[in-house]
């Protein structure tokens, strides 16, 4: 079978070069019979200012992995550039811009942006739009507004951006602001009523006195002890020693407990450990709070100082030329009409061949002469559909 069709394709051969050589000047001819097209383009490099942390790591990875790692997902200043590249806005811009309310003029520049307009994202970073229209000024003109167009809308969005950013930074600043005075205000208020500015010194002089108060306290003990034994209780000397020691006990008792002046002075050793405490608490929501608020501080600077560096700008390379001649591309036409007139010939010379075996089998009889009545039947509504309906049959 395939042997059979090389041989009838050997035997047509002129068949089939005559149908690739139609072909081919059909479509030249329709080609030079076409309004000239005229084509042109601008190259665009991004700019983001100041580069980011991620960035930098993925400039410093080898390069096999920092194109792996770059395919994963792309910046935030190339996922934006994306978005407003196929925006809705840009387009709008473009025909106000181009049009100034002229509807003809409007109606081609959109046509333009529809089927002859092709923008292209490198793996590089660059940007390449080109541009095909009949007219060749309107082509240039549309190829260097895409850039002015594109950074306006890229300013206005990081502008808009960056101030909510900040306007949402100075909002949690105030709250921490409130926080942390209110923290600052509740460990003043905490030191002032207790008096106690340096729990740790204080506790420790604290038992340095107490423990010299409880030696005295003995010592006087065993000076009361031996002078009962020989005096009575009326004697001035017992007396004196009984008061001296119960001034010594008090002193402590007041040492212990808090009671009298001490406070101003000693933290008293009962109170010590929740006085401890309390402090602590305190500092550590000071210290937290203080962390908190120096942290909003520090992102605020940074979002403001970003707003000015990290502005993504499209910078024109290679700007679009007004063209010259049409951008007729002759000779490839002529090869690629060529090619398919070609395919079509051998195409419809094996077809032919195929259609002609299976016409002479006698078990395909049935189908055919059911084609045929077909076609006979549609050639009484549409003309010329069943003309070699009487030639096939015969054959």
């Amino acid at each position: 079978m395939v042997l059979a069709l090389g041989a009838v394709l050997l035997r047509r051969w002129r068949t089939v070069l005559l149908t690739a050589l139609a072909t081919a000047v059909t479509a030249v001819v329709v080609t030079l019979l076409l309004p000239p097209t005229y084509a042109t383009g601008t190259l665009l490099v991004p700019f983001a200012g100041a580069t980011s942390r991620s960035q930098i790591a993925l400039s410093q990875l080898p390069a096999g992995l920092a194109g792996m790692a770059g395919g994963v997902g792309a910046s935030p200043t190339e996922r934006l550039i994306g978005v407003v590249l196929g925006s809705g806005t840009l387009s709008d811009s473009l025909v106000n811009r181009l049009a100034r309310g002229d509807r003809e003029r409007a109606i081609a520049v959109s046509k333009v942006l529809r089927k002859g307009t092709r923008v292209q994202r490198n793996p590089d970073g660059s940007i390449v739009i080109q541009v095909r229209a009949k007219d060749p000024k309107l082509a240039a003109s549309i190829a260097n507004t895409y850039p002015e167009l594109i950074n306006g809308i890229l300013a206005r969005v990081s502008a808009e951006g960056a101030i909510r950013k900040q306007a949402f930074l100075r909002t949690q600043l105030d709250t921490a602001q409130q926080h942390l005075t209110q923290s600052e205000q509740r460990l003043l208020d905490f030191q002032q009523r207790r008096a106690a500015p340096a729990l740790d010194d204080q506790a420790q002089r604290t038992l340095e006195v107490a423990s010299t108060l409880q030696q005295g306290i003995y010592q006087q003990e065993l000076i009361v002890s031996e002078l009962r034994r020989t005096a009575t209780a009326d004697n001035p000397q017992l007396r004196a020693a009984q008061a001296e020691l119960d001034s010594r006990r008090a002193q402590l008792r007041r040492l212990t407990t808090g009671s009298g002046g001490s406070r101003e002075i000693f933290v008293p050793i009962g109170e010590g450990p929740q006085l401890k405490v309390t402090s602590t608490r305190l500092m550590r929501n000071y210290a937290q709070d203080e962390r908190i608020y120096q942290s909003l501080v520090a992102a605020l600077t940074d979002a403001q100082i970003d707003a000015n560096n990290n502005l993504p700008v499209l910078t024109v390379l290679d700007p679009a030329h007004v063209p010259d001649r049409p951008t007729r591309q002759l000779p490839m036409t002529f090869a690629l009409a060529f090619a398919l007139g070609f395919v079509l010939g051998i195409a419809g010379i094996v077809g032919g061949e195929v259609a002609r075996r299976l016409r002479s089998n006698a078990a395909n009889a049935g189908f055919f002469e059911a084609w045929d009545g077909f076609r006979a039947d549609l050639g009484r509504f549409v003309p010329f559909a069943g003309r070699h309906t009487g030639a096939s049959a015969a054959r």
